[in-house]
């Protein structure tokens, strides 16, 4: 466990004589630094920090700065949270400065550039508002293109609704004419069936007329047989008559197979008209569906026209709707745009805010509670040599631009405003005068417990001058005398006064603050520490702490 320092007392002053070695050691320990940021190993900022005086630090935090280009109070401010990271960041601001930022948020000091600041603040937020007002109208104008965007489609599939019925209706006649026609083919193949039967009968009956008149040709041979036996005959008449009747016989025998010859014609003529009239019938019947048919091509015709309108209609609800779907993009785009706008607006906004937090910072610091912290003030005001309160006064004025006189007169009053500007000019005594101890501890009793009332000049003039070397006995003076103490004070844990005691301490008179501890409470301030806190924040204060002392070692 590392010691508290002393003045004038480094750790690494013991181990690293030279210039050079210090160097390279910051430049080790910066690096170190680094890999513990990427994961956070507290533990290793514990041991590096609080094991070094804070001249070190600056070293160790200008050495990080120059290797690794950032800085390291923003990179463990980002990596740590809570307690443990103001108590960092306060070990890692030069004392000077911490005690300026100290008495800074003591006062209750609200500059005029802080509401100069807000105004502008106000004036940005104020345009970022019209132009996000700007946006949202782009945006409502965008919504409403797009909604009379959404209607014409809704207008054009309504048409092509109506198209899809209209080609529905065509093709369902055009199916009805193809059924019409299928059934217009079926009657013709039933005409030509009727017609090869026809043409099948009027063959049978050309066939029978071919007989027939072989049969006439047979005759017609025989009668000339005949008229030529009768020619013999009649040269041999006695002898032929009777070959004669024969031959008559056999002409009347012709005569009748002619006649049913030409009975037989008739017959076959009849049935070659009636065949006619048949494939009259299945001619006639032949144009009818001829007919049908070119009534079905023209419906098809008139359908595929319908339907050639429902596709150009439907083509041109299809453009309509490209050309809603580009509106629609364009539409996207410019919400886009305006969502960017306003993303733009919002940014704005969030660093207004945080410029208006960082200006409000001080005047919220100094009106929370009651008003003006006055135990920041006496504790730094009181404890500091006179060196270091100009060295606060300068820092003070170098980083809030004002005077720490002017600040404190404009936030106290009365003898406790002439105590603090007293102790601010920082002209206290050296060391101690023994002649005075005695008389100094009588002159602050008489002035406030031993009559009514309380003579403040005394304790100005005693307080804000004397040393502190030198007003710690007055003070076991004044106990010897008044059997009391000057001051009651109650135990507990304040956060905010333990880390700034514990960083403005450390290097100063830690060990006398322990020593003082233990008497007064018969406690270490090591235990109570350890009671007190818990995790990093408290492993970081028992470090700044250092060892455990036993009581009654004093």
């Amino acid at each position: 466990m590392p010691l508290p320092w002393r003045p004038g007392w480094s750790p690494i002053s013991i181990d690293r004589t030279s210039v050079h070695a210090s160097y390279h050691l910051q430049h080790l320990q910066a690096r170190s630094l680094n890999r513990t940021s990427d994961g956070t190993d507290e533990d290793a900022v514990l041991m590096l920090l609080t094991a070094r005086s804070n001249s070190q630090r600056q070293e160790i935090k200008e050495a990080y700065k120059k290797s690794y280009k950032k800085d390291l109070v923003s990179a463990l401010k980002s990596e740590l949270e809570g307690l443990f990271e103001s108590l960092i960041v306060a070990l890692m601001t030069p004392p000077v400065s911490y005690d300026a930022s100290l008495l800074r948020k003591a006062l209750k000091v609200a500059p005029l550039a802080c509401y100069l600041s807000m105004l502008a603040c106000y004036r940005n937020m104020l345009s970022c508002y019209l132009s996000m007002l700007a946006c949202y109208l782009n945006m409502l104008s965008c919504y409403l293109n797009m909604l009379s965007c959404y209607l014409n489609m809704l207008s054009c599939y309504l048409n092509m609704l109506s198209c899809y019925l209209s080609m529905l209706a065509c093709y369902r006649n055009m199916l009805s004419c193809y059924l019409s026609m299928l059934s217009c083919y079926l009657n013709m193949l039933s005409c030509y069936l009727n017609m090869l039967s026809c043409y099948l009968s009027m063959l049978a009956c050309y066939l029978s007329m071919l007989a027939c008149y072989l049969n006439m040709l047979s005759c017609y041979l025989n009668m000339l047989s005949c008229y030529l036996n009768m020619l013999s005959c009649y040269l041999n008449m006695l002898t032929c008559y009777l070959n004669m009747l024969s031959c008559y016989l056999n002409m009347l025998t012709c005569y009748l197979n002619m006649l049913a010859c030409y009975l037989n014609m008739l017959s076959c003529y009849l049935n070659m008209l009636t065949c006619y009239l048949n494939m009259l019938s299945c001619y006639l019947n032949m144009l009818s569906c001829y007919l049908n048919m070119l009534t079905c091509y023209l419906n098809m015709l008139a359908c595929y026209l319908n339907m050639l309108s429902c596709y150009l209609n439907m083509l041109t609800c299809y453009l309509n709707m490209l050309a809603c779907y580009l509106n629609m993009l364009s539409c996207y785009l410019s919400m886009l745009s305006c969502y960017l706008s306003m993303l733009a607006c919002y940014l704005n906004m969030l660093s207004c805010y945080r410029n208006m937090l960082t200006e409000l910072k001080p005047v919220v610091i100094g009106c929370e509670g009651a008003g003006t912290d006055d135990e920041v003030l006496v504790e730094i005001l009181a404890s500091r040599s006179g060196e270091q309160m100009k060295e606060i006064s300068r820092a003070y004025k170098k980083e809030f631009g004002g005077k720490l006189e002017k600040d404190i007169m404009s936030d106290t009053s009365g003898h406790y405003e002439k105590l603090l500007l007293l102790l601010l000019q920082g002209n206290r005594e050296e060391g101690v005068n023994e002649g005075k101890i005695e008389k100094d501890a009588k002159d602050l009793f008489e002035a406030g417990a031993s009559k009514m009332g309380t003579d403040e000049e005394v304790f100005i003039s005693i307080l804000g001058k004397r040393s502190h070397e030198h007003l710690r006995q007055v003070f076991t003076a004044y106990k010897k005398l008044s059997g009391t103490d000057i001051e009651e004070s109650c135990a507990g844990t304040d956060d905010g006064t333990l880390i700034r005691v514990m960083v403005s301490r450390s290097e100063v008179d830690l060990l006398d603050i322990r020593e003082a501890f233990c008497r007064t409470y018969k406690a270490s301030l090591h235990n109570t520490i350890k009671e007190d806190t818990k995790g990093d924040y408290g492993k970081a204060l028992l470090y700044l702490c250092g060892g455990n002392d036993a009581i009654g070692a004093f």
